[in-house]
């Protein structure tokens, strides 16, 4: 999903403080009428290049999240398609300088499909959240990204390099860094709440209270269990996932290019291919995503 990021930009004067950016930012952001958001709003990029079709293209990012905010996500294509996020990035509503768009895979409620069209929804609960237990509201999907993408580690690791590498500002969903699990017997929204997996001790390292005191259970058995899938394990592992993710995060540190700079699409003849080039100053770097069948 995507909301509104406003990050402070470099002062032109040395008497222009940080203090005076961010006051001048906010009176901009108040005159947009961006507080009448309410909530977030986006593209949720991830397996199989999922994206979205727009449903109407506002006139301004006030607007677009005024009325609601959402772009439909996770829509995917079987062949693997990365048209749709081109063409939906394309149809974004401007924003000012100062800020950008959130992306994130996962929230901390249910996966909201709620503007897809009926066909659309239904084959998005046939990839991701087939069974009714899945599901909530007859709109959402109540899972988490590793789960949804069937455990499968290089689906993992393309759904983050796409979130790290779009155009704008990466939320990380606490525990996805681990492919942290969810638990199906919980009602609701809990399912997808149950507490950080530190480590293979009791309450997974969450908590020295009594499991009782808890206010939702840790995952402990299965594959996503928290013997098996815990912070301090994964540090312990130079291949792991948590480790792979630094990794990744640390290379987009050393490239200013992804947060500030100028991102545009590179024409491509493979659908499953995702070209971009980011510009900043006289730097320039450029990324390919590629789905394999």
């Amino acid at each position: 999903m995507r909301g509104w990021h406003g990050h402070e930009a470099r002062a032109a004067r040395p008497a222009r403080n940080a203090v005076t950016i961010r006051k001048a930012g906010l009176r901009a952001l108040r005159k947009a009428r961006i507080y009448r958001c309410g909530g977030s709003a986006g593209i949720s990029p991830a397996s199989r290049f999922s994206a979205t079709a727009i449903v109407a293209a506002p006139s301004s990012g006030a607007d677009y999240i005024a009325s609601g905010g959402r772009f439909p996500p996770w829509y995917t294509t079987k062949r693997g398609d990365a048209t749709p996020i081109r063409e939906a990035y394309v149809k974004l509503p401007a924003l000012p300088k100062w800020c950008q768009w959130n992306n994130f895979l996962r929230s901390h409620d249910e996966l909201d499909l709620g503007r897809l069209t009926d066909a659309e929804r239904e084959e998005v609960f046939r990839a991701f959240g087939p069974d009714e237990d899945m599901q909530l509201y007859g709109r959402g999907i109540r899972r988490r990204l590793a789960p949804m993408l069937g455990n499968d580690r290089s689906r993992i690791e393309l759904a983050h390099s796409l979130l790290l590498t779009l155009p704008g500002t990466p939320v990380l969903r606490y525990g996805d860094e681990i492919g942290m699990g969810d638990d199906l017997s919980l009602p609701a929204r809990e399912s997808v709440r149950t507490p950080m997996q530190w480590n293979d001790e009791s309450n997974c390292g969450f908590s020295f209270a009594a499991p009782d005191r808890l206010a939702l259970p840790p995952i402990a058995d299965g594959q996503f269990g928290y013997r098996t899938v815990n912070v301090q394990a994964q540090r312990r592992d130079p291949d792991s996932l948590l480790n792979w993710l630094q990794r990744a995060l640390r290379r987009r540190k050393e490239c200013p290019e992804f947060a500030l700079g100028e991102c545009t699409w590179i024409d491509t003849d493979p659908p499953q291919m995702l070209a971009q080039r980011f510009e900043l100053g006289d730097s320039t770097c450029f990324t390919i995503s590629v789905r394999s069948a």
